[in-house]
């Protein structure tokens, strides 16, 4: 469980500068001219019936799903002459006003929606996701994070192997002593994750971004599977053009440190960088480099010492502005005195996010289901499975969840997750199933 922790977290604190060049989901390129003809028949629908709110209404949202944001304002200008008390002709016109740069227009759009007393409770939470973007585009410096609290239960909360026969240069062997194969238990996490953002100045929204993130678990009666983890990483992250959604780099320094069954594990230094480019209103492009140095503690444990590489590539796309799709590729080499412990992995990785209106009152933004697979194969350089045999490992990680948001920065959140690992030694053969619910703070 610990390794998957640690991934985990990383993946985290790489995704939040993808995510803040994220852009805003439209129509492909091969929608366009199908649209365009939908824009022009509805123009005309509109020309000869001037006073239909319906068919404005129509016109702008088709005009927004093209950018075509001129358009849609005017219309949507026109229509609130006509009745001004409509919500979600305010919540659309404040998001053409958004997405062409005017925050203060578009913010005083949001605000009557969600002053709004006779606004439609689903479209309220959308008015709020809107403001807290607006307060974080436009604040010098800002400070965000989440902290959660989660009841655990495991099947195997020691990754241990599943029987006691395991293989010994060549002969099978019993181990002995409790813990020593899976343990199902229960227990409990604590996590806070932290992002500082320091505004450079400039047009091009570059920024100096510190990421902090803690995770702790304790179970109730497998100490060895309890776990502590720490990463900081900081570095500027800068725009390769003048461009606000361009190309965009942010060179980083990233410091962790891990204990397990409350001991020192180890310890890693490194730098790294990461790279976003918005390919165009539905595509990221996303990648990261990452080199350090890991430390492990024990005086016992020194040839453990080791460089870590990795690296990943991949894509942000978005389906809709409901629902987003992340692929990545992974390398990574480990290599250090220890031949035993020198090794190479591929990944690939899929992840889905889909938020959706839960149309309940006590709905604080749209609600969050995820989904992810991660399929890995990793390599041992030393021969430590038989004479001539190198270990080779195949990994599997499936995870689902879904977080309900609620009032005042408070959510709900479940989660289930599955791990194996299918050795070609049986030593290392384990799988483990994980539920995991609590709560979480959003600040």
């Amino acid at each position: 469980m610990l390794f998957r922790v640690i991934r985990r977290i990383g993946v985290a604190l790489t995704a939040t500068a993808w995510l803040a060049a994220a852009p805003v989901a439209a129509q492909t390129a091969d929608d366009e001219q199908s649209l365009r003809q939908v824009q022009a028949e509805q123009f005309r629908d509109m020309f000869d019936d001037p006073d239909n709110v319906e068919k404005m209404f129509a016109y702008a949202r088709t005009s927004i799903r093209l950018r075509d944001y001129e358009a849609a304002i005017s219309t949507l200008d026109r229509i609130l002459i006509y009745n001004p008390d409509q919500p979600r002709v305010k919540l659309e016109l404040g998001a053409a006003y958004f997405r062409i740069g005017s925050y203060t227009i578009a913010l005083h759009y949001f605000e009557a929606v969600r002053d709004d007393p006779a606004a439609p409770a689903e479209i309220k939470p959308r008015a709020e996701e809107f403001l807290a973007e607006i307060d974080r585009r436009t604040a010098s410096s800002s400070f965000s994070g989440v902290v959660s609290a989660r009841f655990v239960a495991t099947n195997n909360a020691n990754n241990g192997p599943d029987s006691r026969l395991i293989d010994f240069e060549g002969v099978q062997v019993r181990l002995a002593g409790p813990n020593v194969t899976s343990q199902s238990d229960v227990g409990g996490s604590f996590s806070l994750s932290m992002t500082h953002v320091a505004d450079l100045g400039g047009s091009n929204a570059d920024a100096w971004r510190t990421n902090f993130a803690l995770y702790s678990a304790r179970f109730a009666e497998t100490p060895t599977g309890d776990a502590d983890v720490v990463v900081l990483r900081t570095g500027p992250q800068l725009s390769l053009d003048d461009e606000r959604y361009g190309p965009k780099i942010r060179p980083f320094a990233e410091l962790d440190h891990v204990r397990s069954n409350s001991d020192a594990l180890y310890s890693t230094a490194g730098i790294g960088a990461e790279y976003t480019d918005t390919l165009n209103d539905r595509a990221t492009a996303i990648g990261d480099v990452r080199v350090g140095w890991r430390d492990y503690h024990d005086e016992g444990a020194r040839d453990l010492d080791r460089a870590v590489i990795r690296g990943t590539g991949g894509l942000l796309y978005f389906l809709s502005d409901q629902t987003s799709l992340r692929g990545l590729l992974g390398a990574s080499v480990e290599t250090g005195a220890d031949d035993r412990e020198n090794s190479a992995e591929g990944s690939a990785t899929a992840s889905l996010n889909h938020f959706y209106d839960s149309g309940l009152e006590i709905a604080g933004r749209r609600w969050l289901i995820t989904a992810s697979a991660r399929a890995g194969y990793r390599e041992h350089f030393a021969f430590d499975t038989g004479p001539g045999v190198r270990r080779k490992d195949f990994t599997l990680n499936l995870g689902v969840g879904h977080i309900a948001f609620l009032k005042e920065g408070v959510a709900l959140n479940i989660n289930v997750d599955y791990f194996l690992r299918d050795s070609n030694s049986r030593n290392f053969d384990l799988d483990s199933l994980t539920l995991s619910a609590g709560a979480s703070y959003y600040f």
